[in-house]
């Protein structure tokens, strides 16, 4: 159903398609657990490239006041390669996000992440979040080129999911690409930092010439 759904580039057909692999992999049918129905289609992306991330545009020279006029900060993180960290977006997204801008040696937007802090105990809701970003992106891009997605009925409990999705035994991550060589990721993953680990879904943006700095 869902192949023939994208096929057909009808929006409606291709929703129901998804709630219907949606209720597929959350074991609505017996047996089936946590199922993974699509594996990624393995071709490049025929939609548009989006040059703009919740309002900030990529292959572009960075702005702060994209930032800054929403009443956001605007953050220098480091310096090699350069980034800066917008603590909102411009323009509104699925889930609330943050915006971190990377500068390629052309001073031009390379990539943008957007983070979302899954702070809540019920890991379902995390899962909830990441697949109300993976359908939007679906309907924009049709489907993922890459899509990776496991979770063990013995990680879905809220004292093991954040050890499981360190140690690589749940995958939530779906990729489209470009032949131009441009990419969108998005991705559930639990990250260690200087403040500490968290759990967060990532949405990186990147043109071919931030590939080099990502393997995302």
């Amino acid at each position: 159903m869902l192949r023939a759904a994208i096929t057909s580039g009808n929006r409606s057909m291709l929703r129901a398609a998804i709630t219907s692999a949606r209720s597929f992999r959350r074991g609505l049918y017996p047996g089936c657990s946590m199922v993974e129905v699509e594996k990624g289609t393995h071709v490049f992306s025929t939609h548009p490239f989006p040059y703009t991330a919740a309002g900030f545009r990529l292959h572009e020279v960075p702005r702060a006041a994209a930032c800054t006029a929403r009443g956001h900060q605007w953050l220098p993180e480091s310096t090699v390669p350069a980034t800066f960290r917008c603590t909102g977006t411009p323009e509104r997204f699925e889930i609330p996000v943050e915006a971190t801008l990377t500068i390629c040696e052309d001073g031009l937007v390379c990539m943008v992440v957007l983070t979302h802090n899954c702070t809540t105990e019920n890991p379902q809701q995390c899962i909830d979040q990441f697949e109300r970003v993976e359908d939007r992106l679906w309907l924009r891009f049709g489907a993922p080129e890459q899509r990776d997605h496991e979770a063990p009925r013995g990680c879905l409990g809220s004292s093991v999911f954040d050890d499981c999705l360190l140690n690589g035994r749940i995958k939530f991550r779906s990729v489209w690409r470009w032949r131009s060589g441009h990419r969108v990721t998005l991705g559930l993953l639990r990250t260690r930092g200087k403040n500490g680990a968290h759990r967060g879904i990532f949405v990186t943006y990147t043109t071919k010439a931030g590939s080099a700095l990502s393997s995302g």
